[in-house]
């Protein structure tokens, strides 16, 4: 089982290699020269030459941080990775830059709560584990967020031609569901999940990352929300949440609306379909065909079967498309087992009341066959706690923690909260996640009795 659930990220290799064929001579000119190949060389030279002078921006990182090479572009700027000197086995660690971390309010905003999240959230086996950050002396618009490094991410898995095994699925499914569990545990929302923004290594550990988007809803009231959508001081939630491609219908049709953790485990279910499909479930060009392709892969739900009352434009474009059956989830998934296509199902429901949750996904049969879930994630998954209702040990004391760390405040969301607080309440946050790694560093270093 392990060695068919390892190597989840994918292996590029020439084209004659993976089909078992020789490679082919090189090519001849009619003059029996072989042609010159200066163009690519070219262009990788001179991606290489960018990603050096991207590279030399870090620099100033040092002495702790060493040896940096460019892994990607994130939203905000690049993502490159390198050895931690203080780290006793000089492991190598992401570093993500985000500049400018606060030119208004909105990114001073969006920086403090993906520290603020990745900060409270540490510990946690499938979410991804903030070491430290670093805001850049003199003035300067960068910040320096270290993280994790992992291998790849899901959605660089999917497109490859890394051949994904029921137990890959398995194993790495779970473990999504286990992240969300967490955030869903402590009342968070994380409101943009999508195969991006799902990281794997080499041996099927799954984090989730990029908290920008988060929402922590565990202090909202409900009834006062529904009672005052419109007032954002009472209902924080907004539709600008979740890439196009995995977004609820709720959201799309009601976005006036308040919401729940339903909305995250739509999403779940796409990514599902997409990792047994290699490609996204719905790929809608725009908000109303996102609306419209749904509609031809799930069917035009019944009256009443919406379980929400879409906006008044919603409901007159809804009104205005032709009626279609379901056409099956077999259709939708075709080379999916049974269970599979039974899960993904579950997840795809129109009506966010009767959408499958978290816990009872983790009960589902689907995992009854699962791969062994790498060591760290292990206490998190219990079928049978799930399917009784209740809890693993390991995820009640991690909720407790997090609800009793004095950075589980979120009033920085409130609309009149001022740049200069926002930007106070950053340097705090780092001040805090410093003194958290360091005690946590400290304890794992003491000898054990």
């Amino acid at each position: 089982v392990r060695q068919a659930t390892a190597r989840c990220t994918p292996q590029r290799q020439p084209k004659h290699r993976q089909r078992g064929r020789a490679a082919p001579p090189a090519a001849r000119s009619p003059m029996g020269e072989a042609p010159q190949r200066a163009a690519k060389p070219a262009k990788a030279a001179r991606r290489k030459k960018r990603a050096a002078e991207e590279c030399l921006v870090f620099e100033c990182l040092k002495p702790r941080y060493d040896a940096f090479k460019k892994v990607g572009n994130g939203s905000y700027g690049v993502v490159c990775s390198a050895v931690d000197a203080q780290d006793a086995g000089a492991r190598r660690v992401a570093i993500k830059r985000v500049s400018p971390w606060a030119d208004d309010c909105w990114d001073a905003r969006h920086t403090l709560r993906e520290l603020r999240l990745m900060h409270l959230l540490r510990g946690h086996p499938n979410v991804i584990s903030l070491h430290d950050a670093v805001l850049r002396p003199g003035g300067s618009d960068d910040l320096f967020i270290v993280m994790e490094l992992m291998d790849s991410d899901l959605h660089r898995v999917v497109s490859s031609k890394q051949v994904l095994t029921a137990e890959h699925v398995s194993c790495m499914l779970c473990q999504i569901l286990l992240g969300v569990q967490a955030l869903h545990s402590v009342g968070i929302l994380h409101r943009d999940l999508k195969p991006g923004n799902v990281l794997v290594s080499r041996d099927c550990r799954v984090r989730i990352t990029d908290f920008g988007l988060s929402r922590c809803v565990a202090g909202l009231a409900a009834d006062a929300a529904r009672a005052d959508a419109a007032d954002d001081a009472k209902n924080p939630l907004t539709e600008y949440v979740v890439t196009r491609w995995y977004r609820c219908p709720e959201v799309l049709l009601a976005p006036h609306l308040p919401y729940s953790t339903a909305v995250d485990c739509w999403s779940v279910g796409c990514i599902l379909g997409e990792m047994l499909l290699r490609k996204p479930l719905f790929q809608g060009k725009n908000f109303v065909h996102q609306v419209q392709v749904i509609l031809e892969k799930l069917g035009t739900p019944t009256d009443g079967a919406l379980g929400f009352e879409p906006r008044e434009d919603a409901a007159r474009f809804l009104a205005k498309q032709p009626a279609r059956d379901d056409p099956g989830v077999a259709a939708l998934l075709p080379d999916a087992t049974p269970r599979q296509r039974a899960l993904a199902r579950r997840f795809l429901q129109f009506n966010p009341e009767v959408r499958c949750t978290v816990e009872a996904a983790l009960a589902d049969p689907l995992f009854d066959d699962a791969p062994e879930l790498p060591a760290p994630s292990r206490p998190y998954f219990d079928a049978a706690a799930a399917r009784a209702g209740t809890a693993p040990a390991a995820l009640r004391d991690f909720a407790a923690s997090v609800a009793a760390d004095p950075c589980f405040d979120f009033d920085f969301e409130r609309s009149g909260t001022t740049l200069a607080e926002l930007k106070a309440e950053v340097k705090d946050q780092i001040a805090a996640a410093r003194a958290k790694a360091a005690r946590q560093a400290a304890a794992a270093a003491a000898p054990r009795a």
